[in-house]
């Protein structure tokens, strides 16, 4: 943790700045969703709280069962071999004007065994935004300025 600025050696390229909407949970506002870029309808109604307590992606319940149900379990949670899970799509956040995919090797957890866990789910209720948990975040390096109100993110290294 870097107080007070940013290391550009802990990610690649430059910054791209998303304004924060509601400080107190770090939100910001969902200019779209995607799956391997096919739009999933109603998205820009969705806020998305950058979230580094939680671990996964939720995804608000509307759009969550408009997911393929390979990425979706039916809504259960569930350990799959890790070989049955090749070719999950790449999900696409458009934020602030700016694009961030995620590809499978984020959002997918492995264990010792050889069990993969796809770390998708839907929030609790219709209205909840989205999530952007550690998965999001292990993939994007992130810089919180409190004082412009802006999250900065880059891929990271």
């Amino acid at each position: 943790m870097i107080l007070g600025g940013s290391d550009p050696k802990l990610y690649i390229g430059n910054l791209k700045y998303v304004n924060i909407i509601a400080k107190d949970v770090l939100m910001v506002g969902v200019d779209s969703f995607a799956v391997d870029g096919v739009e999933i309808s109603g998205t820009d109604k969705y806020d998305a709280v950058v979230d580094t307590g939680s671990t996964a992606i939720y995804v608000p319940r509307p759009l969550y069962y408009q997911l393929p149900k390979q990425l979706t379990a039916n809504g259960q949670r569930q350990q799959l071999p890790c070989d049955q899970l090749h070719g999950l799509p790449n999900l696409n956040f458009r934020l602030g004007g700016h694009d961030f995919s995620l590809e499978r090797d984020f959002y997918v957890s492995r264990d010792e065994s050889g069990f993969c866990q796809i770390l998708v789910f839907p929030t609790t209720d219709d209205e909840d935004p989205f999530v952007l948990g550690a998965v999001f975040l292990r993939k994007y390096y992130s810089e919180f300025n409190m004082n412009d109100m802006t999250i900065g993110l880059a891929p990271a290294v």
